[in-house]
């Protein structure tokens, strides 16, 4: 199967990691106040209702929601597709 993974230039697993180390990094040199300050934030926008906050939260506490995406073809070559996202 050709094509497996990211296609070519694709950095963002990359740019993920950088930030999970800078994280780790912080974490280990016991710089706990900034990561309070920002759960704190991030608990003062879900107490208020914004919606990307309560979204953000509920990703971390129950995963993302499954995509799924069907296709069919038929005899003409058309292409139907029906993107699904569940829990959303």
């Amino acid at each position: 199967m050709a094509g497996i993974g990211a296609p070519k230039g694709n950095d963002y697993a990359t740019k993920g990691r950088l930030f999970r180390e800078t994280l780790d990094k912080s974490i280990k040199a016991r710089d706990f106040h900034q990561l309070r300050a920002g759960t704190d934030a991030l608990m003062n926008a879900v107490e208020k209702g914004e919606p990307w906050a309560l979204a953000m939260v509920a990703d971390r506490l129950d995963g993302k929601a499954v995509q799924q995406i069907d296709a069919t073809v038929d005899a003409n070559l058309t292409v139907e597709i029906v993107k699904f996202s569940e829990g959303k």
